[in-house]
């Protein structure tokens, strides 16, 4: 059962950035209670250190799709826009 409280933030919104260690809570809630469609990882690791563990909670394993960041900025959109033609766009 979804708790509403801790889903109500997120259900008004089309998409979460940055899910840090306050919300996995919220996060576990609505995944799940089905009201996650998608959950995509923009990988930066070759690129950027790896945030604490006191910080993110959540790691790659758990996404559907992992989209890498590890380029430069006009590979990324790129990578992007791709994945958004092929997946978003057609809904």
């Amino acid at each position: 059962m979804i708790t509403p409280e801790l889903s109500t933030p997120i259900r008004l919104n089309l998409m979460i950035m940055g899910e840090k260690r306050h919300g996995i809570d919220e996060f576990m809630a609505l995944k799940n209670g089905g009201l996650i469609d998608l959950i995509i990882w923009v990988d930066a690791s070759e690129r950027l250190p790896p945030e604490s563990s006191n910080s993110m909670k959540l790691s790659k394993e758990d996404a559907d799709i992992i989209i890498s960041n590890n380029g430069n900025k006009a590979e990324f959109l790129k990578k992007f826009d791709k994945f958004y033609h092929a997946v978003l766009a057609k809904n």
